[in-house]
């Protein structure tokens, strides 16, 4: 398991996920493009943790996704509790690809 979030960041880049996505309520946004994808244009290939134990503040996931245009990036999640229903609705759907 990652040391760091900096580290999980570094491990999915090497892996060719190198865009930065945002949960925008109920859509996904690449701030670099500017492009603005629903959830259901991705593929969750992979979900990677960081735990820190007792700090829940220093809690995180990473989702590994891959669009249907190509696109390979990452969405970091601190916190689920501080989720608004539209962002956990976004969560769920890429649980289910």
């Amino acid at each position: 398991m990652a040391k760091d979030i900096p580290e999980l960041m570094e491990a999915a880049a090497a892996r060719g996920f190198t865009l930065n996505f945002e949960m925008i309520e109920d859509d996904v946004i690449c701030r670099k493009s500017g492009r603005v994808y629903t959830s259901e244009t991705f593929t969750l290939i992979e979900t990677l943790q960081k735990d820190a134990g007792t700090d829940p503040g220093d809690e995180a996931t990473l989702f590994l996704l891959e669009s249907e245009n190509g696109d390979r990036g990452v969405l970091l999640i601190g916190n689920p509790a501080h989720l608004s229903p539209a962002e956990r609705a976004v969560l769920e759907r890429l649980d289910r690809t």
